[in-house]
């Protein structure tokens, strides 16, 4: 199961209702997620950055296959929550976030502006 951005923020509210700080409602969510294999999909985002980054290291440029080799490792880890899409569209994000290039191949970068 993963717990995705609303999920995780309604959670942290209820936390805090309770009387707990948010570093103790984040520490006891993560604790329970490891407990019962849930995914945050903050863990996933980061994950998809820690990717994207190697990917970008060579030459600064991501290439149509490291792209899509990093949304599928999104999509894996969500555990079916998230879509090819939505992975493809929180991948594309992290890319331009970070300034990063896409590789041209042949017929150009239009596979990235199509997502």
């Amino acid at each position: 199961m993963t717990i995705d951005r609303q999920e995780e923020r309604e959670i942290m509210e209820f936390a805090v209702n309770q009387g707990l700080t948010m570093d103790e409602g984040l520490a006891i969510l993560v604790r329970v997620c490891q407990e019962r294999n849930y995914t945050l999909e903050r863990d996933i985002e980061t994950r998809a950055f820690e990717v994207l980054t190697q990917f970008a290291t060579n030459d600064g440029k991501i290439d149509k296959k490291f792209f899509f080799d990093a949304v599928g490792i999104m999509q894996n880890m969500s555990k079916g929550k998230l879509s090819e899409v939505q992975c493809q569209k929180k991948a594309k994000q992290i890319v331009l976030d970070n300034n990063w290039q896409i590789k041209t191949g042949l017929f150009g970068p239009d596979w990235f502006k199509k997502i």
